[in-house]
This record gives C-alpha cells, structure tokens and sequence, in this order.
C-alpha cells in the first residue's frame, strides 16, 4: 500500500500473504491511498489516541502507540522474537527518531532521549516485542 499527498508517495506496507498491523500516515489531507492486492482487503483510518499513563508498550507486528508525556530521559528493555528486521521510532512533537533496529530476536537495553512532547512509538515486528522502562 502507498499513499500519496500530492504527487509525494511513500510506501506503507509491503506484505506477501495475509497483512494484520498498524502504520501511521504522516501526510496532511487529503490522502490517496494506492491497494495492490490479490485478495480481500480492509483499510481503517484513525488518528492516534491520547494519552497513555506510561511509555511502555507492548504487542505483536506492526503497531503504534498511543500518545504518552515523556520523561526527558529514560533507560528501556528492548525485547523482539521475530525473524525479520525491528525497528522502533519514538516520534515527538520536535522531531522522530530511530530508536533502534536490529534483525531476529532482540534483547537490547538502551537510553532514550526525547524531546517535547506529546511522543508516541512507531514498532515494524514480524513478531511479538515490547518496550518497558527501567
């Protein structure tokens, strides 16, 4: 799937077999989205959900968080058992930033250093993952 704002396309999802997960649209509106499928399909759109008690988070696939104050620094367990690449971003109000990535099973501990808030995670997983504080 690609969405388009203007002639601006980026490339949401690309999946063989069966897709379950959440990617966020940074576009402003409107927003054309492009489906290449072989099969059934679903689309839903919803803006991202305030606001979480804590930075934590934790899940299975693709996903995105909701939205949590940060703490200005903080020190979290990373844990990934999927196959594939993992990747996880903390986007806040200043700017986003790649927090780590890292192919297969992950057990990573690591300082994060955000900025402004609200902040909210952004997780590409093939498998189940989490993000706890310290």
């Amino acid at each position: 799937m690609q969405s388009f704002f203007g002639a601006q396309g980026d490339l949401v999802i690309s999946a063989v077999g069966a897709y379950d997960g959440y990617r966020p649209l940074f576009e402003g509106s409107p927003v054309q989205l492009i489906i290449e499928a072989d099969g059934p399909w679903t689309v839903s759109l919803a803006a991202i959900t305030c606001c979480s008690a804590t930075s934590e988070f934790a899940g299975r696939g693709d996903a995105v968080s909701m939205l949590f104050t940060p703490p200005t620094k903080q020190t979290f367990d990373f844990s990934n058992e999927g196959q594939r690449t993992y990747v996880v971003y903390a986007h806040c109000v200043n700017g986003d930033q790649i927090v780590l990535t890292r192919v297969g099973t992950v057990r990573a501990t690591m300082a994060v250093q955000f900025g402004p808030g609200p902040c909210w995670w952004e997780v590409l997983s093939d498998g189940s993952w989490s993000i706890k504080a310290r």
